[in-house]
């Protein structure tokens, strides 16, 4: 038989070694799953108030569009549809007949350059007319409700009292 201290001692090893087994095997995974599921919290946390916050600012873009829908309006109706501008070429028609001015449209040819943000198209017009109808024209031009940058204007003086204006705008699209 064994002496009682060495018994004490046997039992206290094999207790040790139980408790240990118990630490390794049950409180370390669980420990790691603590530590699994509290950065899953985490981010789900943060996707949550990523959620809020896209949400805060949709909410903002909306009231934001609804208060400045006329505005934006406005904005769209600057720019002419690049496909069908009949409206736009209506428009030039119509002011050069109420500046006594002949006229001629036709499309230029419309390079965008990489610094170019906007779409645009160009057109190439021929006036014929007096210069005071000329600037006229002009100046309804600038002021029309279009957004328009003339990047060319030749005047000539034809054989009669007439001019002749030639002019290529380029007229921002949508």
């Amino acid at each position: 038989m064994m002496p009682l201290n060495k018994k004490i001692y046997a039992s206290l090893v094999f207790f040790a070694l139980v408790i240990l087994i118990f630490i390794f095997l049950i409180i370390c995974p669980l420990l790691s799953d603590i530590k699994k599921d509290s950065q899953d919290f985490i981010l789900q946390k943060n996707s949550f108030a990523e959620l809020q916050m896209r949400k805060e600012n949709f909410n903002q873009l909306r009231d934001f569009y609804q208060s400045h829908q006329e505005e934006l309006k406005k904005i769209d109706n600057l720019f002419i549809d690049q496909e069908t501008p009949i409206e736009f070429i209506e428009f030039l028609e119509e002011k050069a007949k109420d500046s006594f001015l002949a006229i001629e449209i036709s499309a230029a040819s419309s390079k965008k350059s990489e610094s170019e943000k906007w779409n645009f198209s160009n057109y190439q017009l021929s006036l014929i007319g007096s210069f005071s109808n000329i600037l006229k024209f002009l100046e309804k031009i600038e002021t029309a409700p279009y957004l328009i940058e003339i990047s060319n204007l030749n005047i000539k003086q034809t054989k009669e009292e007439d001019i002749r204006a030639g002019l290529i705008m380029k007229v921002y699209t949508k």
